[in-house]
Order: structure tokens, then sequence, then C-alpha cells
């Protein structure tokens, strides 16, 4: 039996290649992205949610959309991208933008990490109070 699916978003996992219509295509991968683009994309996601919660902006929301899988998908022919609903679209923008998260956390965990703050080696600098000689149970009172 023929299959109808035009857009296999589980190929996102296994980037960078997206499958639509049972051809593969590349896609735009998290580590290709400048500093520019990194901070772009931020501003994209940030008037994304506020196109998304604001109902009366559809065509805004559906052209942003259009515009930031255009971006993301590369090398995908406007015969093929045209067959991508808007849903399909969502899908990879979401995808990618949780990518871009996935990457962000792990880049500030590493971070953290080399400060010490991770394990709690360093105290926050805007703290001047020293936790030395506090019981476990958090309280300095004497018992």
């Amino acid at each position: 039996m023929a299959t109808d699916q035009v857009l296999n978003i589980t190929t996102l996992i296994t980037r960078p290649h997206i499958a639509i219509d049972d051809k593969s295509y590349a896609i735009l991968s998290v580590e290709e992205l400048s500093v520019v683009d990194n901070q772009r994309f931020a501003l994209w996601g940030t008037e994304l949610q506020q196109l998304l919660a604001d109902k009366s902006k559809a065509d805004d929301l559906e052209r942003m959309i259009d515009d930031l899988a255009r971006k993301v998908l590369v090398g995908v022919p406007d015969h093929v991208f045209d067959k991508l609903t808007g849903t399909h679209k969502f899908e990879v923008v979401e995808a990618f933008t949780m990518l871009l998260l996935r990457r962000k956390a792990m880049v500030a965990g590493a971070i953290a990490k080399s400060m010490g703050l991770a394990t709690g080696e360093a105290s926050s600098p805007d703290s001047s109070v020293s936790s030395e000689g506090t019981p476990a149970g958090g309280s300095s009172k004497p018992q």
C-alpha cells in the first residue's frame, strides 16, 4: 500500500537530513549558526510566541513560520516546499527550535561546570554570606 506521507518528522532526530516525499534533504544544523544567527533565532522565537498568543495575527504567524521553515530547510526545491502544509512547516521550526534550545542548555551546562557552579564549588558573586558552619538543616540558630 502506498503512503501519502509528505513529511517524515522523525528524520529530524537523526539530523542533518529530513525526508520529504521519501527524498532526503539537508536541514540547517544548529552548529552551523553564527553568533548573529543565534541571536536572530532567539528574537524570532520571541516574536513567534507573541504571534501564537494573538489569534488576530494568523496571517503574520503563517508568514513567519513559512520564512523560518525556508531558512531551516536547505536545498528544498520550491515545488517540494510548496507541498508542505503549515503544520509540516511548524513541526520543522519547532523541532529545529528544540535542537537549538538543547544546544544552548548544553553550552550553559558546560559553562556552569567550568565555573564550578554545577558542583557547588563556587559561590554566587552576589552572595556575601558564608554558609560555613551552618548545620545540614539550613539554620544557623543554636540548638
